[in-house]
């Protein structure tokens, strides 16, 4: 590829993310939940649309510095760029679209301000930062071209953060607070303080099956169960969390890198087994892709 190709592509969520987008289908979720342990598990579903498309170049990387593996991604093909990252040992973040602000808004952020793109700013994080509270001051200050969510966990209790930007300005950070028995904070598309329309709505479906496990129950293995479901009420205007524009689920733990699973998911629904903890399960390969900085 070109390298201009490459910069377009690292591009595609600034020039598509605003209030009236032209592309239609898009569904993340994002999880941070504490177990009654302390220990704090981060999961996320990537949807969107192209979905078969981008299964086909979903690749987890280890990028190293000066021999060692300093952070992990997800990206699709030879992209350097990514929303779904982890600083071993300091804190993991995912991305999900928020449609918000208009598109041309963001080409002037791009064009003529020059800011970087939000999959660029995810990896500059996780290159530099070296704390959760870092983290979390970086994704609700940096300047962006495009509105966000960011769900960031890190690797004690209490460190977790869903972060609700604009282009120039944060609208929200919303933590973990176990203490008032707020011990998940849960993302998909619209603002946890704004109701969910109708047909889109994955957040209930969610909320039942985390507090159906409790912090108790809490594991990478029950997180990967509730990112799997597919049983809701679509009467009630719900939607599956898993559902066919899911591209790929991941769950980790920035605090233990064993514990790290990602999984292709077209063709795996409904009922997909539960993949081994450790394990890359990428449309049936393991990957294991090291790129030097």
């Amino acid at each position: 590829l070109e390298f201009a190709e490459l910069v377009i592509a690292g591009l595609v969520y600034d020039l598509f993310a605003a209030k009236k987008a032209s592309l239609g289908a898009r569904a993340c979720t994002g999880i941070v939940a504490q177990s009654s342990k302390g220990d704090i598990f981060h999961g996320r579903n990537l949807d969107y649309d192209f979905t078969e498309e981008l299964a086909s170049i979903t690749y987890v990387v280890d990028f190293a510095r000066n021999g060692s593996i300093l952070y992990t991604a997800v990206t699709f093909g030879p992209s350097p760029v990514f929303n779904t990252a982890v600083r071993w040992g300091v804190f993991s973040v995912t991305q999900n679209q928020r449609d918000e602000g208009n598109i041309f808004g963001n080409y002037w952020s791009l064009i003529v301000q020059g800011r970087a793109g939000v999959f660029t700013r995810i990896r500059q994080a996780v290159e530099t930062v070296g704390s959760f509270d870092a983290a979390v001051d970086f994704f609700a200050s940096v300047p962006l071209a495009a509105a966000s969510y960011f769900v960031v966990g890190g690797t004690k209790p209490g460190e977790g953060a869903v972060v609700t930007r604009n282009r120039s300005a944060v609208v929200d950070v919303w933590r973990l607070k176990p203490q008032v028995g707020r011990w998940y904070v849960l993302e998909t598309n619209y603002d946890h303080t704004s109701s969910v329309p109708k047909g889109d709505d994955r957040r209930r479906p969610l909320q039942r099956a985390l507090n159906a496990t409790g912090p108790d129950g809490l594991s990478g293995a029950s997180l990967w169960n509730i990112l799997s479901l597919t049983s809701v009420h679509p009467g009630d205007g719900e939607r599956s969390p898993l559902n066919n524009i899911t591209v790929y689920s991941t769950v980790f733990q920035a605090s233990d890198p064993a514990t790290f699973v990602t999984q292709v998911r077209t063709g795996r629904r409904p009922g997909a087994a539960e993949p081994e903890a450790g394990m890359v399960s990428l449309g049936g390969s393991l990957v294991d892709d090291l790129l030097v900085l």
